[in-house]
């Protein structure tokens, strides 16, 4: 939740803290959430649980295809494939 609060702060923050740095604490709320996850998977108790379970993979899926999204260039989205 601090690490929540930081990322937040440091968007209002942005002109003050400089990009390098605004970027870095960026980069570190993604690290932390994977951090968050598979602590939730190794130490939760409701971890057996199918609907946490279910949860768990929605998140995992959902993480993965933005993040495949976002490293495909922009010009490759917006071009059709040539049909020939």
């Amino acid at each position: 939740m601090y690490g929540l609060a930081v990322v937040v702060v440091s968007f209002y923050l942005r002109k003050w803290v400089g990009q390098r740095s605004w970027r870095l604490i960026h980069f570190e709320s993604s690290v932390s959430s994977w951090r968050l996850w598979l602590h939730g998977i190794q130490a939760g108790t409701d971890t057996s649980n199918p609907i946490v379970l279910g949860f768990y993979a929605g998140v995992t899926i959902a993480v993965f295809g933005l993040v495949a999204h976002r490293l495909v260039p922009f010009e490759h989205r917006l071009r059709p494939q040539d049909g020939g």
